[in-house]
């Protein structure tokens, strides 16, 4: 089997509780995908995600826990982390594998700083964050308006998920 890696988000309304997002892959526990590795080369990666989450939450997760909770003030550190890694040294560079390493981390960086940002607007009121790329997650239409109309109504819940 392969390294599975996933940062992943799940949103709730806070009056309620009521998860409102819903990934279709994997609908029983309603997290959205932001990053995703696969491949045991990414391994490196996964611990040090580990790591940071660890730092930041207190735990002491291993690379053995399958879900391990993210808090969301990590996420710039993740970031960061995710940049550093995205060079391969040439003493460890193999053209495929390395080539594939590098974009993964490079892309995987974009889309969490995106994420971030639009996190980032929603705490600000800022209106020029829309939040199109999850509405494919929120399923029920009206979570959907809501969910964009007041965005402060709802939390944000972060995981590494962590299969192999």
């Amino acid at each position: 089997m392969g390294l599975d890696l996933f940062i992943e988000a799940k949103i709730t309304e806070k009056k309620t509780g009521r998860v409102i997002s819903m990934d279709y892959d994997f609908s029983e526990d309603n997290y959205i995908e932001i990053c995703y590795w696969c491949s045991w080369s990414f391994e490196y990666i996964r611990d040090g995600l580990i790591e940071i989450a660890n730092k930041y939450s207190g735990n002491k997760y291993t690379n053995k826990d399958f879900e391990i909770p993210l808090p969301e003030n990590a996420l710039h550190e993740i970031y960061g982390y995710l940049l550093e890694n995205s060079f391969v040294p040439e003493n460890e560079y193999k053209w495929s594998d390395s080539m594939s390493r590098e974009i993964s981390n490079v892309e995987n960086a974009c889309k969490l700083r995106h994420f971030i940002w639009g996190l980032e607007c929603i705490r600000h009121d800022n209106p020029v964050f829309v939040l199109n790329e999850i509405e494919k997650y929120i399923p029920d239409e009206n979570d959907w308006k809501n969910l964009k109309a007041n965005p402060l109504d709802f939390e944000w819940d972060f995981r590494i998920a962590n299969s192999y």
